[in-house]
């Protein structure tokens, strides 16, 4: 299942919900990262929220700081940006809406991050318009973008996958 807002109070979990430890176990045997897209109970209410799964390592979560209008009646706005730590690399997710305005991403390059992880849920034709913005913030910030891009059905419309990394060149 995809971006689904209308069926958040259904779907919502904790970040420790039991079913999440197959992650952790995966990302220990294979030392990879994994980031999942999954709506969060918070005290004042439900966060678009991605979890973040590194080897041998507590999860962390990033929940979306800037909604889209239409998010408005469903989750509430995450309060703090996080940074992945990988090599020697600072990593600063974003997720979906929020990595469209330039300040987002222009602040994830002020506090020292080389890669921007743009995780989406866009149709072909958002694909379109987001591979020229990208490129954009690639080359006047210096960093590089990673935008993951759900594949099929997702609230009410078919996201395209085509997901894609650009840098500075």
């Amino acid at each position: 299942m995809g971006y689904e807002p209308t069926l958040v109070q259904e779907l919502a979990i904790s970040e420790t919900d039991h079913c999440l430890e197959v992650f952790q176990k995966l990302t220990n045997n294979t030392n990879i990262i994994i980031c999942i897209g999954v709506p969060i109970h918070q005290s004042a209410g439900i966060c678009i929220s991605m979890i973040i799964f590194q080897p041998n390592m507590p999860r962390i979560v990033y929940s979306k700081q800037i909604l889209h209008v239409d998010e408005y009646p469903y989750f509430i706005s995450g309060k703090e940006p996080i940074f992945i730590s990988y090599k020697d690399h600072k990593i600063a997710p974003a997720i979906c809406f929020e990595s469209l305005p330039n300040e987002h991403a222009a602040t994830a390059s002020a506090h020292g991050a080389d890669i921007y992880l743009a995780s989406v849920v866009k149709s072909a034709k958002g694909v379109e318009k987001v591979n020229l913005h990208y490129t954009e913030i690639a080359k006047n910030l210096s960093l590089t973008v990673l935008m993951a891009n759900a594949i099929g059905p997702s609230d009410d419309f078919m996201s395209a996958g085509n997901s894609a990394v650009w840098n500075e060149y």
